[in-house]
């Protein structure tokens, strides 16, 4: 897989300014999720979140792939896009 040089410096750039939010945000905080409650850095914090977005980007990713691929594979199968809408 080929990427090219925009990608690659978008995504090299877009990681230095997360560790700079991240370094700046070391102190502890106070998280609330459903019912329970706890306390952890804020750097760990925001390192999480960064990987969970990065890790659901990843498999929405895969999986459109996947459908497309699978598209093309049998051309009976119509995309939502390719089929007329009722009203």
């Amino acid at each position: 897989m080929k990427i090219n040089k925009v990608s690659f410096y978008s995504g090299a750039v877009l990681l230095v300014l997360v560790l700079v939010l991240i370094v700046q945000n070391l102190d502890p905080v106070r998280v609330k999720f459903l019912f329970w409650t706890f306390t952890m850095s804020g750097a760990l914090l925001l390192i999480l979140v960064f990987l969970g977005g990065a890790l659901l980007g990843w498999i929405l990713n895969r999986y459109r792939r996947n459908r497309l691929a699978h598209s093309q594979q049998n051309p009976k199968v119509k995309s939502a896009r390719e089929s007329p809408r009722t009203a």
